[in-house]
């Protein structure tokens, strides 16, 4: 008698956990996001920043920002390429900060003018 009491929790311990495994296993779907992400207003435009993510088991993600804001002039590697650290990934279009720049050269050289005629 004691062992079919035994026999039968067994029997009945595997059921429970073949069941329980099922049920951990089936893959719950995703909720809808809680609000809709912004849309990029270009036809080709990229947001460079984010995270590369690498497909090595000892290999670690990194994040990628931009040091300075700017339309993105050129790309210089695509999907798949294979990067060294400091490589560069796209160039920025230069025109505005040049014409910044410039505009500060100027500045300084009428203040230093100004002063020159001061003294």
């Amino acid at each position: 008698m004691k062992n079919k009491i035994l026999f039968v929790l067994s029997i009945l311990g595997i059921v429970v956990g073949l069941l329980s495994a099922y049920v951990y296993s089936v893959e719950k779907p995703l909720p809808p996001p809680v609000f809709k992400p912004a849309t990029n207003p270009y036809d080709k435009g990229i947001y460079a920043n984010g995270i590369i993510e690498s497909y090595q088991n000892n290999g670690q993600n990194i994040n990628i920002f931009p040091e300075v804001g700017g339309t993105v002039a050129r790309i210089l590697v695509s999907e798949g390429d294979v990067v060294a650290k400091g490589a560069p990934l796209l160039a920025l279009d230069d025109t505005v900060p040049k014409a910044s720049a410039e505009q500060q050269k100027s500045q300084a050289a009428a203040a230093l003018a100004l002063l020159e005629a001061l003294k």
